[in-house]
């Protein structure tokens, strides 16, 4: 309660400032629904902001449905980033209890946030913008993916950025590079947001949960079924289904809708139209480390005082505010696994402690287990708080709360470990089960102790240790002390209790090749080898195509190919890749997007919208 009053009046501060900049919100007025569409886009996130935007340019009737909100203000302000966190922005889904990991944790498992807004994660996220290793893509296309290594790919990353300082190298340190432009976050929604306001043929709708894909009897996608103001709807589509509802939300859509795993649709009472193994399985993340942290006599980094930052924010659009409060540094390295230029480790330099705030944000922001602790005696405010923390938190943090300090954060960057996402039941409203089966392979344990022994020998340098005076926290870590403090099981054993998401979730609706059972996609991002078909205006919601009245448009390149088995339908999200990228995931979902539209445009080429606009 505490946090949300505190970071309520942060916002208030802000946002008094703000409104007078007249932003205009064409999200607020719902469209009047048309009964088809050239194409809909499920998730108006990352992805689909992007796709759905470039397929509206394009000059076809595009329907994108997003279930959460338009973006509140704050979210243009960079400095605000964390306060999201706290908001009804983030669909709030949980890591299932872990046996490797998570162990100082809720439950252990944890929060995995991600964005429940119009521009996704990307509006509510970190804004690190970083490309990833050149390697990253070669390996997609040496998995069976033509067209998706660097060379190939590097237009779409340029197509979206617009540079005003450095890119950031494929290994070593970096100033972290943010999507920021004159103080105010940059996001998916700036692809989406002008194209609503000055395209009549893009249509965008909030609040609208979409349920399931309707399918023909010839397994084609043909509409959309979803809920909105409380009442069930229907769209048809004539072209194709862009499902963009992200890593978790995605493989859900797809089962729910009868694509995926035969035995396990059937558990959950779903028919099933297309046994598909692949979907929700080859679930990957950055696993990161919390907690190794250093304090510094007071003033000695020289931050600044929240509300003096605000109000500099708010008179010179400069200052803290115009970037994500505490992350600085960014490093990316390799630790010994492969090649010397294709890191496994990205580590992370924040001007701040976990205990910075007394707990207040941190136990909420991290999912620390909420066991109240012993009662304290009445007196300072400081007393107060303490009230609210965790057994655990205090255990650990209780002699450093309220320390200024900075903390180094390292995870994995190409994690070997794999988990899944499953069915809870077959009710849309109910939130999938995400178990990302952190450190299940022996090799991601070995690596994330080196890199905490990397991140310690950072802080042990005259430039950052040396120039602050800086003291690493060297308590034993509560449920480690049966280890000698500094051995590498006890990093082990330090890493499978602090070690969590970093809320990159990737890989539940693979691109392989059609030899690779565990393949949901193609290289085309869809999955049947029929083509591209155009539903004629006058058919229905359930008729099969293939009737002999149907009078469809066969694509002239005959390539694409959708979710396997299923013509009509693609995939648009961190889902599709094969392996996760080596550096934060935001830039490569933009450009998958990028390239996925430019590959329904081209195989639609010459086939203008038949239908009235």
């Amino acid at each position: 309660m505490i946090t949300r009053v505190l970071i309520t009046l942060l916002r208030l501060v802000l946002l008094a400032g703000l409104r007078r900049s007249g932003l205009a919100d064409p999200y607020l007025t719902p469209p009047s629904l048309r009964p088809i569409y050239d194409f809909v886009v499920v998730g108006g996130g990352t992805g689909g902001s992007v796709v759905g935007a470039r397929l509206a340019e394009a000059g076809w009737q595009v329907l994108v449905l997003e279930a959460g909100t338009p973006p509140p203000l704050e979210t243009t302000v960079p400095g605000l980033s964390i306060a999201l966190y706290f908001t009804d922005t983030n669909w709030e889904y949980t890591i299932s209890p872990q046996k490797y990991s998570n162990r100082f944790f809720l439950d252990r498992g944890g929060r995995m946030v991600q964005g429940r807004l119009v521009g996704g994660s990307s509006n509510m996220g970190g804004m690190l913008y970083a490309r990833g290793n050149r390697r990253d893509y070669d390996l997609w296309a040496a998995l069976g993916n033509p067209g998706w290594n660097y060379e190939s790919v590097l237009p779409y990353f340029k197509k979206s950025e617009d540079f005003q300082g450095h890119l950031t190298p494929d290994t070593g340190f970096a100033r972290s590079s943010y999507t920021v432009r004159r103080g105010v976050r940059s996001s998916a929604d700036d692809w989406l947001r002008p194209a609503l306001l000055n395209r009549p043929n893009l249509h965008v709708l909030t609040g609208a949960t979409v349920e399931k894909i309707v399918l023909s009897q010839s397994k084609r996608a043909v509409g959309i079924q979803f809920v909105y103001g409380g009442q069930r709807l229907k769209v048809r589509v004539a072209r194709e289904v862009v499902v963009s509802a992200g890593a978790l939300a995605s493989p859900k859509l797809l089962m729910l809708s009868g694509l995926g795993p035969a035995a396990h649709l059937r558990k959950h009472g779903v028919p099933v139209v297309v046994d598909l193994p692949g979907v929700g399985q080859n679930l990957q993340d950055h696993f990161n480390v919390h907690g190794l942290t250093w304090t510094v006599p007071p003033g000695a980094l020289g931050n600044s005082n929240l509300l003096t930052a605000a109000f500099q924010y708010l008179t010179s659009m400069e200052g803290p505010f115009t970037e994500p409060l505490g992350d600085k540094t960014t490093a990316w390295v390799n630790v010994g696994s492969g090649e010397t230029e294709w890191p496994d480790l990205q580590c992370h330099v924040l001007s701040q402690t976990p205990a910075f705030d007394f707990g207040l944000f941190t136990t909420t922001l991290l999912s620390i287990s909420r066991q109240v602790g012993p009662p304290a005696p009445q007196g300072t405010g400081t007393r107060l708080r303490i009230l609210l923390l965790s057994q655990k938190y205090q255990s650990y943090f209780g002699p450093i709360l309220g320390s200024e300090g900075f903390t180094i954060e390292c995870q994995l960057s190409r994690p070997k470990s794999r988990g899944e996402v499953t069915l809870r039941s077959n009710d849309p409203n109910d939130y999938p089960i995400v178990n990302p089966n952190f450190l299940s392979h022996p090799e991601d344990v070995n690596t994330i102790v080196k890199g905490i022994k990397f991140g310690l020998s950072i802080a042990n340098t005259s430039a950052l240790g040396g120039r602050f005076g800086a003291r690493f926290h060297n308590k034993p870590l509560p449920g480690c002390e049966g280890h000698v403090f500094g051995a590498d099981d006890y990093w082990a054993c330090y890493a499978r209790h602090m070690g969590t998401s970093y809320i990159h979730p990737t890989g539940t609706c693979k691109m392989g090749p059609p030899e690779d059972p565990t393949s949901v996609v193609d290289e085309n991002l869809n999955n049947d080898s029929a083509g591209g078909l155009l539903l004629p205006q006058h058919m229905t919601l359930g008729e099969d195509s293939d009737s002999e009245h149907d009078h469809t448009l066969h694509s002239p390149r005959q390539l694409l190919r959708e979710v396997r088995g299923v013509a009509g339908l693609r995939v648009v999200d961190a889902s599709v890749m094969p392996t996760i990228t080596s550096a934060n995931t935001m830039a490569a979902v933009v450009m998958v997007a990028e390239r996925a539209a430019d590959l329904i445009t081209q195989e639609w080429n010459g086939y203008s919208s038949r239908l009235h606009k």
